[in-house]
């Protein structure tokens, strides 16, 4: 998932405050904990699933400050533009296309 995915997932999200957010991610490692059961439970590899790998991301990104986020936005999409550039994939993109007529040089019949 790129940068772009994360951030517009994050503005979906109400905000927390850190207080709320180590509460949630406290629940989250007690939960972990409680069904690995010292590993007598669930295997790590079922309870590290994509969505707690989703979580803990998030909870990483959330605590960084905006001006880093955003400058890691825009590298990203920096280095995606240089890899369709450098791949020869032309097929990808958008082109705006503004056409200005003036009577006076059009032809009438």
């Amino acid at each position: 998932q790129d940068v772009n995915e994360l951030v517009v997932t994050l503005l979906d999200v109400p905000r927390l405050s850190p207080r709320q957010l180590r509460v949630l991610m406290l629940c989250a490692e007690l939960i972990y904990d409680f069904f690995h059961a010292d590993g007598d439970g669930l295997s790590e590899r079922a309870l590290r699933s994509p969505e707690f790998a989703e979580l803990e991301r998030l909870a990483a990104l959330y605590e960084r400050p905006t001006e880093e986020l955003i400058k890691e936005y825009f590298a990203e999409e920096a280095r995606y533009h240089e890899r369709m550039s450098a791949g020869g994939d032309r097929g990808l993109g958008t082109l705006t296309v503004a056409v200005r007529i003036e009577p006076r040089h059009a032809l009438l019949e």
